[in-house]
C-alpha cells in the first residue's frame, strides 16, 4: 500500500529520550522547505504543460492559442512565482534569524500549497486525458503536491500562525 505521494507506508516506534526544547524554529524550516518544493514542483508542471499546449494541435491551432488553456496556465505561473519569492524571503529570514521568520515561513507554505494545487489542477486539464493517467506526465508530481498539502503539521496551524501575527 502506498501513500498519496506514491511512497510505501512505514511504521516506526519512537521513544523520547530527552527534551529537545522549542520546536518553532524547526517547524519554520519545515514550512519553508515545503514551500520551496511546492513552488518548484508547480513551476515544473506549468512549464511542461505550457510546452504541451505549444505543440499540441487541435482544430488546426496549438491548444495554447486558446484563452481557455493559456490564461489558467498564466495564472498558475503568476501564483507560483509569488509563492517562490515568498519561500526565498522566508529562507532568508530564517538564515538571519529575524523575529518574523516563523510567520513568513507559514505564509510561504500556505501560498505555495495553494499555488501548487492550482498548478496541478490546471496542468491536468491542459494535458487532457494524458493528465489523468497514473503514468502520465503530470500525475507523479501532482500527487506529491497533494500529499505535501496534507502533511502535518496541518496548513491550519500555518494559517493560525499568520492570524496571530496580525
Amino acid at each position: 500500500m502506498s501513500t498519496l505521494g506514491g511512497e510505501p507506508w512505514g511504521r516506526v516506534e519512537l521513544r523520547r529520550t530527552q527534551d529537545l526544547g522549542d520546536a518553532r524554529a524547526a517547524l519554520a524550516l519545515h514550512d519553508t522547505a515545503l514551500a520551496a518544493f511546492n513552488a518548484a514542483a508547480g513551476i515544473r508542471l506549468v512549464t511542461d504543460a505550457a510546452e504541451h499546449a505549444r505543440t499540441r494541435v487541435q482544430f488546426g491551432r496549438a491548444i495554447g492559442d486558446f484563452q481557455g488553456v493559456a490564461l489558467p496556465l498564466a495564472q498558475a505561473q503568476i501564483e507560483l512565482d509569488a509563492a517562490s519569492s515568498l519561500a526565498r524571503a522566508a529562507a532568508w529570514e530564517l538564515a538571519v534569524s529575524t523575529p518574523t521568520a516563523a510567520t513568513r515561513a507559514a505564509a510561504a507554505r500556505v501560498s505555495a500549497c495553494r499555488a501548487g494545487l492550482l498548478a496541478a489542477r490546471t496542468c491536468h486539464q491542459s494535458f487532457g486525458a494524458m493528465g489523468a493517467m497514473l503514468d502520465g506526465p503530470v500525475f507523479y508530481i501532482s500527487r506529491r503536491l497533494r500529499q505535501i498539502a496534507n502533511q502535518p503539521p496541518s496548513l491550519e496551524s500555518a494559517r493560525d500562525a499568520l492570524w496571530k501575527s496580525l
